[in-house]
């Protein structure tokens, strides 16, 4: 969801159904409330708004909705004895992989490892630490028979570069002399959530991403909380490819994260797309895809806390959570070297609207890799 710094709301909200989301100056938002221009939801059915599981509901539910489903098209063999799920996710070509029982990669080949669309193998610190601990457990969660596509109202608002209504986190920025970040992740306490001083609705999520805040392109993966009412649930994973302030977000069936256990998301630009990689690192749960998506914004990497649709008047409010850290949130701009993301020229950002702090982000470790993200207000 686009976040346009000098729009207001009316007229940012025409430019993008001009078509002049390029020249918006503020982030796309992560979290789970993106829609297409031509998509919008009016005249939408009140039973959409209430929870419901987007892999439980009839198909017909969703299409009332204003959704869209993307059936499984066919199974690959992939060389290494694997499988290869494919999906055609608004035309872009979705491909959901499983390795083999008897796949190791922590011995594997670069090559296995990326036709299984595993993270790269990090040269070494934190990041390789992390990358072991990621691949050598766990189980893949099995691919559904279809993909749903969300398409909630979008909401465009102004934002500045260091107080953001709806984001808090840490984000490396550009170089005019760098390389553009290509891969990015962070391993987070899942956090608690706490009875909201605020009246419902109220929401957070939780993501690691690659631009968005200087252009409207943004490719990012992670969970959800209070989402219930658009197909999303409690603690479920996401991943949402953003062009144009546009992309479909994208739920994960069978992958949830625990509270109160670590997560990791991870978003790798790769030629032709990304790799995307998500783990629920106490139950072991995983889903990796390569999704074929040529728009790019590596200017920025981010991991951020958010209040999807905060930042107005009549927006959600932010769900109350326990304060949670993030282990370590690392970028690179080569794909093998790995640095934390505050050690790169970054954007402390604070989540802040009408003056009053919602959520930030407490100083990082010397690495730049770990931070505890601490609640304020909901409104």
């Amino acid at each position: 969801m686009l976040r346009f710094k000098s729009y207001t709301v009316a007229s940012g909200f025409m430019a993008l159904l001009m078509g002049l989301a390029l020249l918006a100056t503020g982030p796309a938002s992560g979290g789970v409330r993106t829609s297409k221009a031509n998509a919008l939801r009016t005249n939408v059915p009140q039973s959409c708004h209430r929870p419901f599981n987007a892999y439980a509901v009839p198909k017909s539910f969703l299409l009332r909705c204003g959704d869209r489903v993307f059936p499984l098209k066919r199974v690959e063999r992939l060389t290494g004895g694997g499988s290869g799920y494919v999906y055609y996710v608004d035309g872009v070509r979705t491909v959901v992989t499983v390795a083999p029982k008897a796949f190791n990669p922590l011995t594997a080949s670069g090559d296995r490892l990326a036709e299984y669309h595993y993270p790269p193998k990090p040269s070494g610190g934190q990041a390789l630490q992390t990358w072991i601990s990621l691949v050598s457990q766990g189980h893949f969660v099995r691919p559904s028979r279809y993909l749903v596509g969300i398409y909630p109202p979008r909401i465009v608002l102004g934002a500045t570069n260091v107080y953001n209504p709806i984001w808090a986190g840490n984000m490396a920025t550009k170089c005019s002399t760098c390389l553009s970040y290509q891969d990015v992740y962070s391993t987070w306490d899942e956090p608690h959530y706490d009875s909201t001083p605020c009246p419902n609705p109220v929401e957070n999520s939780n993501w690691v991403g690659l631009g968005g805040f200087d252009t409207a392109t943004l490719a990012q993966d992670g969970t959800a909380v209070g989402e219930e009412n658009v197909g999303v649930g409690s603690h479920q994973a996401w991943y949402e490819l953003i062009v144009f302030g546009s992309g479909p977000i994208v739920p994960i069936k069978g992958l949830y994260a625990t509270a109160g256990q670590q997560f990791t998301a991870e978003t790798d630009r790769i030629q032709g797309g990304y790799d995307l990689f998500l783990k629920n690192d106490y139950t072991g749960a995983k889903w990796s895809s390569f999704v074929s998506f040529s728009p790019y914004d590596g200017h920025t990497a981010e991991a951020i806390t958010e209040d999807p649709e905060g930042g107005v008047g009549s927006g959600v409010n932010l769900e109350k959570f326990d304060p949670f850290t993030v282990v370590d949130a690392e970028a690179s701009r080569d794909g093998v070297n790995f640095r934390g993301i505050a050690s790169f020229d970054h954007d402390d950002l604070i989540m802040r609207y009408n003056g009053v702090t919602l959520a930030h982000a407490a100083s990082t470790n010397s690495g730049g890799n770990s931070w505890p993200f601490n609640y304020d207000n909901c409104s």
